[in-house]
């Protein structure tokens, strides 16, 4: 994502979104390059690593912002959406800074809901948004089948829950990151085989369920998520934490 002049964030903004498309998905992968690491470490518990990835992710959510804000929609909720985003991260940022920052995950999942429905609503076609999708039906078949011992009722919840997830996937498994990402070869490859790990465990649920074993099913259920989490997280630039100490951010 580059930095813009004042001439060429007013020139971006007389473009249509469908004109501007693969230019805004681009710099929208870019902005999840850096957001990815704040919810994946926030996620994990790793406290002051995520200190340091919301304010990185928080400084690439400014940039764009400002390149995007006055980009011509009809969609009347655009700015305020963006709005929302610029707040949920100052939001998230208190809350790593606090005593419990494990609350700071709620405002990240929404900024990533947020951007999902400003996309669907825009016709802006772009892959995470496969995986978000899936994520909440996944999420939600984890914890009912690992709350404790599984019971006929979480069970059932499970059958109940998973053709939702299962098409949800078919539709992520289906689908290619494009040129957004600028994957290289290699990439790709490392890409296909963490998707195809994540098909594999659901396979292992449906057959769990088929067998009907309680167990095996808490334990298969629990299996879905961590392909998942390897693959969405695939998509983050973790590389950069390593050398970067950044100040507070400021509002």
């Amino acid at each position: 994502m580059k930095y813009m002049s004042a001439g060429l964030i007013v020139a971006a903004a007389a473009l249509s979104l469908t004109a501007a498309a693969a230019d805004i998905r681009a710099d929208m992968a870019a902005f999840d390059r850096a957001y990815i690491p704040v919810y994946a470490l926030t996620s994990e518990g790793a406290w002051e690593q995520a200190r340091k990835a919301v304010r990185v992710a928080l400084r690439a959510w400014v940039e764009f912002r400002d390149s995007y804000y006055n980009a011509k929609t009809t969609d009347a909720a655009w700015r305020s959406d963006l709005d929302r985003v610029h707040a949920l991260f100052y939001d998230a940022n208190a809350l790593l800074d606090g005593r419990q920052p494990e609350l700071a995950l709620e405002p990240l999942k929404r900024v990533r809901a947020i951007m999902m429905n400003l996309r669907q609503r825009n016709g802006i076609a772009y892959y995470l948004d496969d995986l978000v999708a899936f994520s909440e039906p996944m999420e939600s078949i984890v914890l009912t089948a690992t709350r404790g011992e599984a019971t006929g009722d979480s069970i059932a919840k499970v059958r109940a829950l998973l053709p939702a997830a299962q098409q949800a996937w078919t539709r992520a498994a289906e689908a290619e990151p494009g040129g957004a990402f600028a994957l290289t070869a290699a990439q790709r490859e490392e890409l296909y085989r963490r998707r195809d790990a994540e098909t594999a465990a659901l396979d292992a649920l449906k057959k769990a369920l088929a067998a009907n074993e309680r167990a095996a099913i808490a334990s298969a259920a629990a299996g879905i998520k961590p392909p998942f989490d390897r693959l969405y997280y695939f998509f983050g630039d973790f590389h950069g934490l390593m050398w970067v100490e950044l100040p507070p951010a400021k509002k």
